[in-house]
């Protein structure tokens, strides 16, 4: 089983940070791509962007690095008992729903299939420690805080991509987008801590 120590940092240095929850969204509307969805409590930048890179390394190994330039702001009040289903309905909202990249790949559609991750609590012989597994609808909750609201979704499209483990960490983020402060949950992810997701591409012409 691989071990991680970026783990072990976060635990022992974060105060304050502020990925609330990782998703993705994948879908025949827009085939061969899937798009990260990164969440958080804070408000949408005034000027365009916030610092930091998303680096997502591929089952090819080819890396693609993306600033965070492309978000949409719903600040919608999320329910005490809420389960992911509460949070993947926020990315379908109209905000979202319109954003696209600068290359124009939108990153939801209506139709897409929307999934928020955890920690994998058990591990099995060969997966990393920290590996994400898929959460249930009915499981809560899934974000590093006890959010009362989610204001700023950030969005990476990652094109020609083809199904199988994605490496994905951040660096160079402030205040909007640190790790998290649950270094078991794919939200801790930073310079110190990369996480592995198993993502399902839809394959195929657009329909």
């Amino acid at each position: 089983m691989q071990r991680m120590p970026g783990l072990v940092l976060l635990l022992a240095g974060l105060t304050e940070a502020h990925i609330s929850i990782v998703c993705t969204a994948t879908t025949s509307s827009q085939p061969d791509s899937f798009a990260f969805w990164f969440g958080t409590y804070h408000p949408a930048p005034t000027d365009g962007s916030v610092p930091g890179q998303a680096h997502i390394k591929a089952p090819d190994g080819n890396v693609l690095t993306a600033d965070f330039t492309d978000f949409c702001e719903v600040d919608l009040a999320l329910p005490g008992d809420k389960t992911v289903d509460d949070f993947t309905e926020t990315i379908k909202t109209a905000a979202c729903l319109a954003l696209e990249d600068s290359d124009g790949n939108h990153g939801v559609f209506a139709d897409s299939t929307i999934t928020c991750f955890k920690g994998d609590p058990s591990p099995e012989e060969g997966n990393p420690d920290n590996h994400a597994v898929a959460v249930t609808g009915e499981d809560s909750p899934v974000d590093c805080y006890e959010l009362d609201n989610l204001i700023t979704w950030y969005l990476v499209v990652i094109p020609g991509a083809e199904s199988g483990r994605y490496e994905t960490w951040t660096t160079d983020t402030d205040t909007n987008l640190d790790p998290g402060e649950d270094a078991m949950k794919p939200c801790s992810m930073g310079a110190a801590s990369t996480w592995f997701f198993d993502i399902s591409v839809t394959k195929g012409s657009k329909t």
